[in-house]
Parts: C-alpha cells; structure tokens; sequence
C-alpha cells in the first residue's frame, strides 16, 4: 500500500521517477516502495545481499510479551534501506544514549518493512507512509499513537506522552482514531479525512499531530485539495516545528493539486511561503540538517510554483550548503550516503546532472555492497539515455537487493534493455520482474505497480512480434 510521497517537491513516487527525497512515504496502492534509485542505504555496512533486521525481539509477539512483563508500551520503528528520512532518523536520534533512555519508557521494536517476515504486520496495520513510529497497547496491540515524517527527538517523547494520554482518554476518542486508521486502510479517504478532522478538533484528544496529517493526506487522497489546504491554514500555528514543517508539506503538496486558475491556490501558496520563511533565518534547534536541507527545498518549491525561478535557485543553493556540510562531517561513506538523494535533488534543480552522477558513481565505488547505492546510480544513467552503463549497475542492484526494490529494480534494468534495443532480453526481465512482484505477500503488493509492468511486458512482446525474423 505503500509509495513514496514527497513532501517538497512533489506528490507520489512511481518506479521510474522520484519526487523529492521527502519526510515521508505515503500510500498508493500497493506495497512500500523505493525511490527511483534516489533514496539512502541502510544505516548499517553489512552487505544488503543478506536481508538485515535491527529488530530488539525476534517477533512482534515477543516484543509485546516483553512490554506486557515490564508494563511498557511498544514502540514499533518501521524503516527500510531506502528511505532516506528512515536513515536520518536511525542515525541521528536513535543514537545509543537514547535507545537507553528509551528503555525507561517503552519497549522498542524494530521493523524492515521489505522483509518477507514483515508482510503479515504491513497488512495488519495498513502501514502508509515512512517514517513510521507506531506505539502499540502490549495488551491488544492496537495502535494507541502514531508519528510519520522526520521525527526529531523530542516527538518520540510527545509520541509516548500521547500514547499514554490516548490510552486514558474516553473511549468515543479512542474509537474514532480506530475507525479513522481502519477507514484509510480500506481506502475510504473521505469518511478516514473526516474522522481525523474530528479528532484533531478534539481538545482533550491525545494524538492532534497524527490526526491533522491524516486529515490532510487523507482529503488529498480522496480528491479534495482544497478541502485539505482550508484544514492545513487552520492547523499551522501548531508549535512543534517538525510537525509545523509536516503540514507546510501537505498544504503546498494540496495547493499545487488545485488547478492554477483556482482563487485558493496562490494564497495557499503565499500562507505556506509566509510560514516557511522564518524557518530558514532561525531553524528550530531540533532540526537536523535533513530538516533545514527541508525547509528550504520547501521554500524553493513554493517559490517555483510563485513563477519565482531566481528566488528557488538561490533556496536550492542553500539547500545544497547545508547537505554538503552534513556529508563532509560524516563519520563514513555510508554515513554520508544517506545525504545523496537530497544532494543530488539540489544538483538537478540547478541543473548540474554531470556533477550529480560523478556524485553517485564515486558513492557507488565506495559501497558496492549496498543495493541501493547501485540503483540509485544505474536509475540516474538511465535517466540520462546512458542505457550501456545502467544495465550492469541495475543487474547488480537487482542481485543485491530483497522484497519488493528486488523486482523493482529487475524492471529497471528492462528498461535498460529497452533502451538499448535489445527487445527480447526487455521483455524476459519484464516477466521476471512481474512474477516477482506476483510472488510478494499481500503485506508487500502493489497492484498499480504490477499493472505497470505488465504494460511494458505486452508493449515489448507486441514490438518483439513486429520484428521480422
């Protein structure tokens, strides 16, 4: 059900082409999905040919047992090797004196969502975007609280004092955020987007940030733009700044949905612009530089929208100071890797693709171990018609990687094979990659990109069947 929806730059991530490096990844129609080659590795450098899992309990049931015996709540970290917010986060506030501080407080759980062993909980819980933070009561292991986007600190500890307060709250509330997270799980958006409505205008309720971002992706998911930029003008004198950044994403994320001629788009646009900007001469002490790096990729899209292009440049300059920074104070390749896909979003906005791709080929060097950092690179070449040299990289990427970017990529390096003419070796990895895809749990499906697939499978049969023998 799962796809990558960006909060900067665009709306909804497809196989062959990413948005933005976003703060998080937002449903579609099927299964979680990488980026299209432009997303971080895994915070670890192990090889990714073996499947990794940072889990502290070798299943859910475990991890609740343990937090049923010390009476804690669960906290459950969903995350995958490509999702570059997932990385920032592992890196930068799970750092090993929180995790101990954690313990006093909640019993963590760690989930990569591309494993198979993964599916049942994605399907179970109707998991929708990454970054995921889920508290679950041990007992029931219902949802009590829930946070996705760049999580900074201090919204883990709001996310459990929610927890603690949705757990005690009277339970008409308790049963509206049950049936609004049941609703978005069976994609009936409009009734999801109003129940959310309700429980962020509740002021004894214990989960406001999540309600007001469901509301709002929810209202654009059912086709309501400017329903949803009327809530995100309502909402962004909220004080917690990720949560503030969050919801600027959403509203322009909306606004941008509107028809141009529409008389809301522009002073959407202009609110969020006016909200943005301080954010950049003074950013909130809990921001990390992915956060900032945000704020002005934000800035820089809303200008863009504006028909403003030397301002946006001027903000995509910024912007790629600040990522620059960050990988040169990295402790190692990997490290700094989980700052490429932002970078090299900044180097094509300027219109700087060589440096970019120098960029992922020197990263690709660095880390052959890491499936992703393949794709990304092979996803760029092919991005660039240089289909010769993307056919090696992807086959690669594709031999690396697990779950769904496996088959992912295998579609890629079709493309590749499409690209270079070589009709039959198209359509052979094009079925692989479906079967693939056709092979995945439930959990981890995605029918839209399946479709996708089987569309170029046929087109490369029917060119295939058109060449003289």
């Amino acid at each position: 059900m799962l796809a990558l929806a960006a909060c900067s730059e665009g709306q909804q991530l497809a196989p062959s082409a990413a948005p933005s490096e976003g703060a998080s990844l937002a449903l579609s129609s099927g299964g979680l999905a990488p980026s299209a080659g432009l997303a971080p590795s895994a915070a670890s450098s192990l090889p990714m040919h073996a499947p990794q899992s940072f889990e502290s309990a070798p299943s859910l049931e475990a991890a609740a047992a343990q937090a049923r015996k010390l009476g804690l709540p669960l906290l459950v970290d969903l995350w995958a090797a490509w999702c570059a917010p997932c990385t920032a986060f592992r890196s930068n506030v799970l750092v090993p004196s929180f995790r101990q501080e954690l313990s006093t407080q909640a019993v963590l759980y760690e989930l990569d969502v591309d494993l198979e062993s993964s599916a049942s909980f994605t399907e179970r819980y109707g998991v929708f975007s990454l970054p995921n933070l889920m508290v679950l009561d041990p007992q029931t292991l219902n949802v009590v609280a829930q946070r996705t986007g760049f999580i900074a600190r201090e919204d883990v500890t709001e996310l459990l004092a929610s927890a603690r307060t949705t757990m005690q709250a009277p339970s008409a509330s308790r049963v509206r955020l049950e049936q609004a997270r049941e609703a978005r799980k069976q994609e009936r958006f409009i009734a999801a987007s109003k129940l959310f409505e309700a429980e962020a205008a509740d002021a004894n309720s214990g989960a406001k940030g999540e309600a007001m971002l469901a509301a709002l992706d929810t209202a654009l998911a059912a086709g309501e733009p400017g329903r949803c930029v009327a809530l995100a003008g309502s909402y962004l004198s909220v004080p917690e700044a990720t949560l503030r950044l969050a919801l600027l994403q959403s509203m322009v994320a909306c606004a941008t949905s509107l028809p141009e001629s529409d008389a809301a788009r522009r002073p959407a646009l202009d609110l969020a612009l006016s909200v943005c900007e301080p954010m950049l001469k003074q950013p909130s002490a809990s921001f990390s530089a992915h956060e900032r790096a945000e704020s002005f990729a934000l800035a820089a899209w809303i200008e863009s929208e504006r028909g403003n292009a030397a301002r946006a440049r001027e903000l995509q300059l910024a912007r790629l100071d600040i990522l620059e920074q960050a990988a040169a104070r990295a402790a190692d390749a990997l490290s700094a890797s989980a700052y490429d896909p932002a970078r090299v979003k900044a180097l094509l906005a300027l219109d700087r693709a060589e440096q970019a791709l120098e960029l992922l080929t020197t990263r690709a060097r660095e880390l052959p171990q890491q499936y992703e950092v393949q794709g990304r690179l092979g996803t760029q070449l092919l991005s660039q018609s240089r289909a010769s040299e993307a056919q090696p990289v992807l086959a690669r990427a594709a031999e690396l990687a697990y779950g769904a970017p496996k088959w992912i990529y295998k579609a890629r390096l079709a493309d590749a094979y499409l690209q270079l003419g070589d009709l039959k070796a198209a359509a052979l990895h094009y079925q692989g990659a479906l079967n693939g895809f056709e092979r995945l749990p439930a959990g981890q499906r995605d029918l839209a990109r399946e479709a996708d697939t089987r569309e170029r499978l046929a087109s490369a049969k029917k060119l295939l069947a058109a060449v003289p023998q």
